[in-house]
Order: structure tokens, then C-alpha cells, then sequence
């Protein structure tokens, strides 16, 4: 008779122990899937600010090249100031260059967008001559070296 009555009472906590084990199971489960869930919306986060990152800085280089090749100039740069817009892939930048009055300076703006998020990056573009003389020739010779450095404010 003993072995009768320990059985009906053990009976139950098989029961228990499986539901606490499912339980338990469950839960590491449910913040398994949060981690997961949160690291995956922080890479994309810090991909798209990479992304817009990288795109306001290709507009500053553009702006820049353009001035040292003087293309800028011919193209969208009237009266002191410019502005450039380009399309690439799912963003776009907006790039500024307004001419520093009496100095050989340029400011440089350049504002990305991307996935309803911005980013404005300034720079400044000097611009100086070099000029040295070149021994050697039966007639002395003047070279001009046009100089341009590229400066970017934070």
C-alpha cells in the first residue's frame, strides 16, 4: 500500500517539472529572439549611417575635384555661390560652394539624405599659387604650381 500513495504523489511533480522546464525553455527563447532582433537593428542603423556618412562626403570631393578642375565654375557656379544635386542609388546629396570674398577660399556644404535621415558635412577648399624658378634653360623660366588643399570642419 505504501508504494501506491508515494506514486499518486509524485505524480504531479513530473508535471510540474516539465511545465517549469517549458517555461524556461520559453524564456531564454524570448530574449534569444530580442538579442537577435536588437543587434540586427543596430547594423542596419550603423549601416544607413555609413551610408549617409560616405554620401555627404562624396559631395564634398565632387565639389572639390570640380574646383580644381574648374569645371564648377562653368557649369553651376554663378554670382558667389552654387549648388549641385545628385541622385545616387536609394540617397541623394545637395552640395553648396560659396566663394569667401577676398580670400582664395571656398566653402563647401554638403547635406546626404537617406532613408528619411541627414547629414551635413562643411569643408573649406584654399586655393594658392606656388611659383619657383627653373635653372638650367638659356633663358630663365617661371613655373606656377596651382596648389589646392581641401580642410574639413566637424
Amino acid at each position: 500500500m505504501m508504494v501506491s500513495i508515494t506514486r499518486q504523489r509524485n505524480r504531479g511533480q513530473a508535471l510540474l517539472i516539465v511545465l517549469i522546464t517549458i517555461f524556461v525553455l520559453s524564456a531564454l527563447g524570448a530574449l534569444l529572439m530580442t538579442i537577435i532582433h536588437g543587434k540586427r537593428v543596430y547594423r542596419q542603423n550603423l549601416e544607413d549611417s555609413l551610408q549617409l556618412f560616405y554620401l555627404a562626403d562624396a559631395g564634398v570631393v565632387n565639389a572639390f575635384h570640380k574646383l580644381k578642375a574648374g569645371t564648377w565654375q562653368k557649369r553651376w557656379y554663378y554670382s558667389g555661390q552654387g549648388t549641385l544635386d545628385r541622385e545616387i542609388g536609394a540617397g541623394k546629396f545637395t552640395v553648396t560652394v560659396t566663394d569667401i570674398p577676398g580670400e582664395k577660399k571656398a566653402r563647401i556644404r554638403s547635406q546626404a539624405a537617406f532613408k528619411n535621415k541627414k547629414l551635413v558635412i562643411n569643408a573649406l577648399a584654399h586655393f594658392s599659387e606656388k611659383t619657383e624658378r627653373l635653372s638650367g634653360y638659356r633663358t630663365p623660366r617661371t613655373k606656377i604650381t596651382c596648389l589646392w588643399k581641401l580642410e574639413y570642419k566637424l
